[in-house]
């Protein structure tokens, strides 16, 4: 539930910071989950949730892109 909340939060500081990725949401996605594993009242767990998030995010972008990846 942190995590989620987090990474919410995320996006409205990114958006207050100037971020903005219209035509990328996977890619603001991922980097909305990394910013948000930064926050000090996460747990381990809460962090490790959302960099996996971002990492999947990033798999998927490389994908549509056409980019090979091997994971």
């Amino acid at each position: 539930m942190l995590a989620c909340l987090a990474h919410e939060l995320g996006h409205a500081e990114r958006f207050e910071l100037g971020y903005r990725r219209p035509l990328n949401n996977l890619i603001d996605e991922a980097e909305t989950s990394l910013h948000a594993s930064f926050v000090p009242v996460l747990g381990t767990k809460d962090r490790e949730d959302l960099i996996e998030d971002a990492r999947d995010r990033l798999i998927q972008w490389l994908a549509a892109s056409g980019s090979e990846v091997d994971v």
